[in-house]
């Protein structure tokens, strides 16, 4: 039985069994080294953009470019009888804007700090934020300030934007 002559089915089967190992060895190599590129994110990027699929970016990445995000809020001043007064909006203890024509557009980065102050007022005034960008989060579109000849000063919540 060991002498028995091989045949060409046996002889392919050889040559399979030769090459089998070896390619399913290298074709799990690149397939493993495929995944662990993919999982940088950077490459991971390209991918995804030479693919045209929704390019993923991560939560640091996504808090950076809301950093340098930048949106205009418009103050509303009331009552009309208050127009005229030295109102002026700061920024971060900039001043970027004086409220004394009734409205002021003003432009709020992430985390800004929005003061108002007022020099010798003699009424109450308020003071409304009205904008349209749907990723700017704080302050609110409708948010009043209150000022008064006690309280000269306010502050907005700090602008913040959707990460």
């Amino acid at each position: 039985m060991l002498n028995k002559p091989r045949t060409m089915f046996s002889k392919a089967i050889d040559m399979v069994d030769v090459w089998l190992i070896p390619v399913t060895f290298a074709a799990l190599c690149v397939l493993v080294m495929a995944q662990f590129a993919t999982s940088i994110p950077a490459v991971r990027q390209r991918v995804d953009q030479m693919e045209g699929r929704f390019v993923v970016y991560s939560s640091a990445s996504a808090f950076s470019a809301s950093a340098k995000r930048t949106a205009y809020i418009q103050l509303y001043l009331a009552p009309q009888s208050a127009q005229g007064l030295n109102i002026q909006v700061m920024e971060n203890g900039h001043q970027v804007g004086t409220l004394s024509q009734g409205s002021v557009r003003v432009p709020v980065h992430n985390g800004s700090k929005l003061e108002l102050i007022a020099h010798g007022l003699t009424q109450t005034v308020h003071i409304t934020v009205d904008h349209n960008n749907p990723a700017l989060l704080r302050p609110a579109p409708g948010r009043t300030v209150v000022l008064s000849p006690q309280q000269q000063q306010a502050a907005l919540p700090n602008a913040r934007f959707i990460p």
